[in-house]
């Protein structure tokens, strides 16, 4: 039965009237007309089709604003009559019965399971089994199907598909949230479980204030109820099980500043998080990692964190001027030109990545990457500085959330590289108009330019000159080193 036909038979107390709202007229003659002028040409049956099965949708859901006539009445009547029969069926067969489960399978097409057709000799068998296959694949684009604990875990593409819905995500909370209090009730172990500002002790059933942490970000609330564990005086080991890299670099940061064992799960291994990184990294791997790109902050286009990390590790003076980043929420302008310093020269990884030798601000270095390259691409352009100064702010405040852990309550990003638009909250891009609101005139960098070119004239003037004369030396000694003295003098 097709979807279409479903939503009318559940909706049938709507349908089996003779006067309602007539309402959408103008989106009811267009579903009309868009199917009745259908010019797509299709070379194989696709009837039930994910595509047509949602067309077919729309288009009940356009028809029951229209007056049911009296032959369509009857003919649901009759429907109507049928899905009772077939619910004292079920009823006596299954809910009185004590011979047939209520969670046993539905014979359909005379087999028992939801598996793949099997492929019969007979065509008209062949080909009814194929329908049922398109119409079950059909109806798994259309139905909200919930996974269950038997099931297996998703593919990344599937597990994303599905929690792109919020009632999935309560949903899927929920599940965990039962099977860890029955967990709970078997193990010895206090388990707590939380979900946002919300904190449960689900042995108890209790409220716990102090794992309760209002912050946007799950990464910070883990760290921050980790802290609140070593300062309760436990001293054991902790495992954390997580795949984010934001939680790896914020992992080898506290576990240098924080006494205790802490260990991190990477797939099928247990990893020390203390033996990440060396103590010089750890002070700066939390404002390398923001600057770079993190969840919250964009990276640079086409250049990886690993050849930037081997940099800055050789580097003492790399990890000097990310050692202010994170300090306080306002970073005075010293801070930011160390952070633009590093942008310009670390960054650019010695003049390896951009190839800029000479640049002493990023308007220099913008526009010498422009001149150099041969196909012209804004995207691998190095920052300016109206965009990179909110890039650097971004940072220097995510940077500031991780040493400190004990926030209740995370100050508001509004002012620190982020604004409110409609009512969320957006990365600041720019604060200056694109283009330039005048032209500046010719500064002493163009005319040096000018003047190496001339001097470079005047040494090529000058080898052409001493070439000549060489080849006049040749025919007289003497006279080739009088003229040597000559260009000496």
């Amino acid at each position: 039965m097709k979807s279409g036909w479903l939503a009318i038979l559940q909706n049938e107390k709507q349908l089996l009237v003779h006067s309602r709202n007539v309402n959408n007229v103008a989106q009811i003659r267009a579903a009309h007309n868009a199917l009745a002028n259908r010019k797509e040409a299709k070379r194989k049956h696709m009837e039930c089709g994910p595509k047509r099965m949602r067309e077919d949708e729309q288009c009940v859901q356009d028809l029951s604003a229209m007056p049911a006539s009296d032959e369509l009445i009857a003919d649901f009547n009759s429907a109507h009559a049928a899905g009772k029969e077939k619910l004292t069926s079920f009823l006596q067969d299954r809910v009185f019965s004590k011979n047939t489960s209520l969670h046993a399978c539905f014979p359909l097409s005379k087999r028992l399971t939801f598996a793949k057709a099997p492929c019969t000799e007979k065509p008209g068998e062949e080909l009814k089994a194929r329908a049922a296959e398109m119409e079950r694949n059909a109806l798994k684009a259309v139905i909200n199907t919930y996974m269950k604990l038997g099931d297996p875990f998703p593919s990344a593409r599937e597990f994303k598909t599905l929690l792109c819905s919020v009632s999935n995500k309560g949903w899927l909370q929920k599940l965990i949230c039962s099977y860890l209090t029955d967990l709970a009730q078997n193990v010895d172990a206090e388990m707590v479980y939380s979900v946002g500002s919300h904190c449960t002790n689900l042995s108890t059933q209790q409220p716990m204030q102090n794992y309760s942490f209002d912050q946007s970000e799950a990464d910070t609330i883990l760290f921050s109820a980790y802290a609140v564990l070593r300062e309760s005086g436990y001293s054991g080991p902790v495992i954390i099980d997580t795949a984010d890299t934001d939680a790896y670099v914020v992992a080898a940061a506290i576990s240098q500043q924080l006494t205790g064992m802490l260990c991190i799960k990477r797939k099928q291994e247990t990893v020390l998080c203390r033996s990440l990184v060396t103590e010089e990294m750890a002070d700066c791997i939390v404002q390398l990692h923001c600057i770079t790109g993190c969840d919250a902050n964009s990276g640079f286009y086409g250049k990886g964190k690993s050849s930037v990390y081997d940099k800055v590790a050789k580097s003492p003076v790399a990890q000097q001027q990310h050692l202010q980043c994170g300090d306080s929420l306002d970073p005075e302008e010293e801070v930011v030109e160390e952070l633009f310093e590093f942008t310009r020269h670390v960054l650019l990884l010695r003049h390896v990545i951009y190839g800029d030798k000479k640049s002493s601000t990023m308007a220099e270095a913008h526009a010498a990457k422009w001149k150099r390259t041969k196909n012209k691409s804004f995207i691998r352009l190095p920052p300016d500085a109206d965009s990179l100064r909110q890039h650097c702010l971004r940072a220097n405040f995510l940077a500031y959330l991780v040493p400190h852990p004990s926030l209740k309550h995370h100050p508001s990003p509004l002012g620190h590289g982020w604004e409110l638009v409609g009512g969320r909250c957006r990365p600041v891009r720019h604060t200056r108009p694109a283009l330039p609101t005048h032209l500046p005139a010719p500064g002493p960098a163009e005319e040096s330019e000018e003047d190496d070119e001339r001097e470079e004239d005047e040494e090529e003037g000058d080898d052409d000159v001493q070439r000549r004369r060489g080849d006049s030396s040749e025919s007289d000694d003497s006279e080739s080193s009088e003229a040597e003295c000559s260009d000496s003098d």
